[in-house]
């Protein structure tokens, strides 16, 4: 079961499936940014169901994605915001569920800021953005609420809190 706030999703397969060979053309469209453990999780729930495009940072991570059935846009976020012609065409009309963390060096989050001015005019029909537990601090193994106070301890976790507020 997976659970985003207010919905529930009940799902009766294993949580890793092995993406099929090919797919109906008429699948719903998905882009994931940030393909590391979650998202690279999260793309593989998806993909049996979903035509899914995701943002890779050179072309071993293209290959990664490729891997699991997932058709890549290259684009390094660190790297500017020249490149990734592809990625406007990507999400438009499609869900972003975004996974990457803020760069250690930036004192806010440089790479939201690059994605988005690489989005150009397209409209994605939902932005989910995904931040970390971490972002409450070291709780001692207390049950955490998205009541509970933020407690960053790691200035990559400040940013996040920092996003999250705004």
């Amino acid at each position: 079961m997976i659970g985003i706030i207010g919905t529930t999703f009940e799902y009766s397969r294993a949580m890793d499936p092995v993406p099929p060979a090919s797919g109906p053309p008429d699948r719903p469209r998905c882009f994931i940014a940030g393909c590391g453990y979650v998202g690279t999780r999260l793309a593989r729930r998806l993909v049996p169901d979903h035509s899914l495009r995701g943002l890779a940072r050179n072309d071993e991570r293209a290959a990664a994605l490729r891997g699991i059935g997932v058709e890549p846009v290259l684009a390094d976020l660190d790297a500017g915001t020249s490149g990734a012609g592809d990625l406007p065409d990507a999400v438009d009309g499609a869900p972003i569920f975004y996974l990457v963390p803020p760069a250690d060096t930036s004192p806010t989050d440089a790479r939201l800021a690059r994605f988005l001015a690489l989005l150009g005019k397209a409209s994605p029909t939902a932005v989910v953005y995904m931040s970390t537990t971490g972002v409450y601090g070291d709780t001692g193994g207390a049950v955490v609420t998205e009541r509970a106070e933020l407690a960053p301890g790691q200035n990559q976790l400040a940013r996040q809190c920092a996003i999250q507020m705004h």
